[in-house]
Order: C-alpha cells, then sequence, then structure tokens
C-alpha cells in the first residue's frame, strides 16, 4: 500500500503510479531496479510527501512504467507554480510583520569590523547597547530633512560620552540611519557620506556555555 501523497501535482501523479501497478511498496521499488529498498523507499518517499526529490527515481518510472515524460514535466511544473502561490502569500504576511515591528535607528561605524574583547561585548549588551542609537518615534516618522537637526544631537551626543569611541571597535569613523529598506551613512561630524540601497545587516554573534 503506497502512502498517500502530498497535495502538490508531482506527488498525486507518482501516487496514482504507485496505486496502479497493484505492487507492495517494497515490491514497487524493486521493479524500478533498486538494489536497496530502503533508500528506494526514502527517495519515492520523498516525492510523495513533498514533490520534490532525487530525479533519478523519474526517469526509473519512465523506464519501468512507461510514463510520458510530458505528464511528469507538466505535473512538476505545476508543483513549481503552486508552491509559488502558496509561499507569496506567506512571505509578504512576514514581510508585513517585520516592517510593523522595524524602528529606525542609527548603527555606530568604529575601526574595527570585529570587536575586541568579543565575549565582553556579547555579555555586556553587544550592538543593542553599543552600537546602536535608537531614534525616538517622534523623530522617525519625520522625513529625512526635518530628521536632521535631531540626527545630529544624537551623534554628538554619542560621540561625548564615549570621548569619540565606540566602545570595543576603536575611534568612531561615521554613523549609518538605518531603514528599512535603505541606510544613510554620515561622518563623525554629521556631513552626508553614502546612500545605501537595500537593508541593512550587521553581523551577527552568538555564544555558547558549556559543551
Amino acid at each position: 500500500m503506497s502512502r498517500s501523497a502530498s497535495r502538490f501535482p508531482i506527488s498525486k501523479l507518482i501516487a496514482r503510479i504507485v496505486a496502479n501497478s497493484g505492487l507492495s511498496r517494497s515490491q514497487f521499488i524493486r521493479s524500478l531496479g533498486y538494489r536497496s529498498v530502503e533508500g528506494g523507499l526514502r527517495r519515492l518517499d520523498e516525492w510523495l510527501e513533498t514533490g520534490r526529490g532525487d530525479g533519478g527515481i523519474l526517469d526509473r518510472l519512465v523506464r519501468a512504467y512507461h510514463v510520458d515524460p510530458g505528464d511528469l514535466e507538466k505535473a512538476l511544473v505545476a508543483t513549481v507554480v503552486q508552491r509559488a502561490s502558496e509561499q507569496q502569500p506567506a512571505e509578504l504576511e512576514r514581510l508585513r510583520v517585520e516592517h510593523e515591528g522595524f524602528r529606525q535607528y542609527i548603527h555606530v561605524e568604529g575601526e574595527f569590523n570585529v570587536p575586541s574583547g568579543i565575549c565582553a561585548f556579547g555579555i555586556t549588551g553587544g550592538h543593542g547597547r553599543w552600537t546602536t542609537i535608537p531614534l525616538p518615534q517622534a523623530l522617525a516618522v519625520k522625513p529625512l530633512s526635518d530628521q536632521m537637526p535631531g540626527l545630529i544631537g544624537l551623534m554628538n551626543e554619542y560621540l561625548t560620552t564615549y570621548k569619540g569611541f565606540c566602545p570595543f571597535f576603536g575611534k568612531v569613523t561615521g554613523f549609518r540611519l538605518v531603514r528599512w529598506n535603505d541606510s544613510i551613512r554620515f561622518s563623525p561630524g554629521g556631513e552626508f557620506m553614502e546612500y545605501v540601497e537595500g537593508p541593512f545587516h550587521r553581523a551577527r554573534m552568538e555564544m555558547r556555555i558549556g559543551k
């Protein structure tokens, strides 16, 4: 008896071929020419459960059961289309939630890309404490031209607090206003340096204690 197929067209087509053969699962795998029944079943079940897998089993179906390659191609294309149509709404929803939770901030840039004393950096707060200047909500919603006085004030406050240095990264070399899908770099004095298209991603740190 074959396992039930997933919702994908290619899975349903393969399940129908297995069912029409009238063979048990193990017998069906042997009929495809697999020496290892266990390995063959893994490949079969991958297609049945996920709609994707090792293409070799499709070639074996064509040879052993005279399956029309055109039918396989149509089922594969339909599966790709279905998968894409299902993923797009989920991806859009993920982006919506992420966007709603995003808040602009200033990232402080130092002389070094990697923090000195990396363990101490992580334990004491990491980027969230040492290289991030949160923007007040009232400032974040303004257009850039109206933000500038407040941004420069935040930059100067940071420079004064840390005496021109970014803890763990050396002397401050610049500031970056991070927005949802782009960022703008400024000199330590607040002068425009560069517009950067695309999301800004800081290096992630992972600390494990023990084994």
